[in-house]
């Protein structure tokens, strides 16, 4: 057997089940789902078929566009995608700590919650969310760079996910991209 093969590369895996699942129906998904939330996941699977037509609406956003976001690799990860949908579920997530980081003053966080809720507008495409987002960010002082720990320039220069307004434009792009493996803000893997 060939070892470059997709049975010993996870990534590949990852990616012919990625294309497999976002040519399925949503109906095939939603089905193929339930059977996989029933056998490892009784309460997602009680949420599905309660409430079978709005769990087909949430599989189905943005499935089948010209951007379709493949938001799909495993079954697994329909769980996290529609979990927060279900009024049920939400009333939990609200009790959960926030995936934020620790570094980041509360101070900033209530800002920038207070810019979102008074400021964005979901009208756009994705990308003009995002801009968006971005726009609220620096209006709260919240510009965040992803760091990898193990780079030494972004270690040294950036101790936080606030980046200081004392490195130039291409220091701060060097940072991001050295955090990005190589690659810039917005460039395909």
């Amino acid at each position: 057997m060939n070892v470059a093969g997709p049975l010993f590369d996870f990534v590949k895996i990852q990616n012919i089940n990625n294309n497999y699942l976002s040519l399925l129906s949503t109906a095939e998904l939603y089905a193929q789902g339930l059977v996989r939330a029933e056998k490892y996941s009784p309460e997602l699977a009680e949420l599905m078929k309660k409430y079978p037509d709005y769990t087909q609406q949430a599989l189905n956003i943005e499935r089948h566009t010209e951007k379709d976001p493949k938001r799909f690799t495993l079954y697994t990860d329909i769980s996290k995608n529609i979990l927060f949908f279900y009024d049920e579920e939400r009333e939990n997530l609200k009790t959960q700590k926030p995936d934020f980081p620790e570094n980041i003053p509360l101070e900033t966080r209530k800002a920038f919650a207070q810019e979102y809720a008074e400021n964005f507008d979901l009208s756009g495409d994705v990308l003009t969310w995002f801009d968006q987002l971005k726009e609220i960010g620096k209006n709260t002082d919240l510009q965040v760079i992803m760091l990898n720990s193990s780079s030494e320039d972004s270690s040294e220069k950036c101790e936080t996910l606030q980046c200081s307004s004392e490195f130039s434009s291409a220091e701060q792009n060097k940072l991001q991209t050295s955090s990005l493996g190589g690659r810039g803000w917005g460039e395909k893997e």
